[in-house]
Order: structure tokens, then sequence, then C-alpha cells
């Protein structure tokens, strides 16, 4: 027979320790919870997240090899005018053409076949050009003959897709005249215009009246500030960099094709 000391004690011993429910949890002793286990909570089925497949081996190369026949097959070109002769006939000045990675492929100043003395307008603010500048690029060999630089832009346009903005007056200066399918220009795109016009069957040259400018494009699309105005030692607007140009024509077609923009430091530098 158990001593009553030993009975008081299990007595104790039941009332101050918690007990079992049906559900396997604890009934609550007489004894305070702490203020840890008073904010307890149950837990809560986790809730599913989604998760980005990972890009297989495959796809990326995949998308590697598009990316290398995108460079090989894609460039962007802009060129800049002058006025020459009697009736200020446009006339190849200045071209740049770019890969689709924006690395310069050919940036050459023109000599037109009249000769500089030929040139009637300069139109510096946009061309950037003057009869000084050319005879200066001609003594450095950065200008070159027309006839030289047309053989040369020919080669590097054959069996390329094309991209830039109002192109129809470049292939013009370059007597170029390559299949529409091989041809991006922003300026005769319906969702690149002014209006946006439902009627996209208006003539090419009511088409292009409409196109948004490129600098437009270029900060809304792309955030590329081009064509800054930027002003020389006398005051007198640069005029348009072809090479800035070109690239951010590039960065237009890259998101269009959901490929990341370049991001350059500078981009009229070569």
């Amino acid at each position: 027979m158990k001593h009553k000391n030993t009975l008081k004690r299990n007595s104790r011993f039941r009332h101050n320790t918690r007990k079992r429910s049906k559900y396997g949890g604890m009934i609550r002793s007489s004894k305070p919870l702490s203020a840890s286990a008073a904010e307890w909570m149950p837990p809560t089925a986790p809730v599913a997240v989604a998760v980005a497949p990972q890009p297989t081996p495959e796809m990326l190369k995949m998308f590697k090899e598009m990316m290398r026949i995108m460079n090989n097959k894609v460039v962007a070109i802009d060129c800049e005018m002058v006025g020459v002769g009697p009736g200020n006939i446009n006339t190849l000045a200045h071209v740049a053409i770019i890969d689709f990675y924006g690395n310069q492929l050919y940036n050459k100043y023109v000599i037109p076949r009249g000769g500089i003395n030929s040139i009637t307008q300069e139109r510096t603010e946009y061309s950037g050009i003057t009869k000084n500048l050319l005879r200066q690029k001609e003594r450095e060999g950065e200008a070159l003959p027309f006839d030289t630089v047309k053989a040369n832009v020919h080669a590097i346009l054959n069996n390329k897709t094309i991209v830039g903005h109002g192109l129809i007056s470049d292939f013009k200066v370059l007597d170029y005249a390559p299949d529409d399918s091989d041809v991006w220009d922003t300026a005769i795109i319906s969702r690149y215009m002014k209006n946006h016009p439902e009627n996209f069957n208006l003539p090419e040259s009511q088409r292009r009246k409409q196109a948004k400018k490129l600098k437009l494009l270029a900060m809304e699309l792309a955030g590329n500030n081009i064509q800054k105005n930027e002003r020389n030692a006398r005051g007198n607007k640069k005029g348009h960099s072809p090479l800035e140009d070109a690239r951010a024509s590039m960065n237009l077609f890259r998101i269009e094709k959901g490929i990341d923009k370049i991001i350059y430091e500078n981009m009229a530098v070569a």
C-alpha cells in the first residue's frame, strides 16, 4: 500500500500536467502558457509559387543559333545627305552601318561625284556636313568617292535584313533597290505612326508623312535620347550622327523581337 505522501505528490503531478485531447493536442493546464505559446497558431497550408522553368541546354543552343543568324543577317543603316547642283539634288554625304549587336561595320563620309565644291546645300543642322569637314575627312582617309562607297555599301547590304527609319530616302541616294521582304522600316509600320491610322492602305508617300520621328520612337520605346541638338564651338547645331540613328533603329528592332536593347555609353561613338 502506497504512503499517503506519495499519493499527494501523484495528485499534484496530475493536476499540473497537460492532458491529451482526443485530437492529439494538449489540454491547457492550470499553469499559464508562455507568451510564445499563447501566440502559437496552427500551420497554414503552403502556398504554391509559380517557378519559371529553367532553360534547357537545347533551348539555350537554339537561342544562341538564332542570335548568330541575326548577327549575320540583320544590319541597320542611316544616311545623311547634302544638296548638289542647281536643284539642290539630294546626294549622299555620310553613311553608317552596324550589325545586330550595334558594332560598326561601315562609317564613311562621301565625296559627291561632282566634287566637294558641287555642294550647294550643306544642311549642317541635320547632316552635320560642311565642305571644310569633308576636305578634312578626305585628307584623313575617312571620306571616299561616291562610287567607292556605293559599291562597299551594296556588298554589305546584299542578302541582309535592313533596319532603319525612312529608308526609302537612303536607298534612293545609294542607288539600291532591295526586296520589300528584306526591309524593316519604322517609318512605314502602322503601330509606329503618329495617329496609328486604321487605314494602312495609304500610298507610301502619305504613310511616311504619318510616321513618328525616330527621336520620339527611340525615347518612347527604348529610352534612347538621340539627336540632342548639340552645338559646335560656333554655337551651330552639329547635326545628326548616322551611327547613333542606326543604333537607335536596331534597338527598336531588337525590342520588337523580344531581345534586350544594347546599352551604350555614347551611341554616336564607334
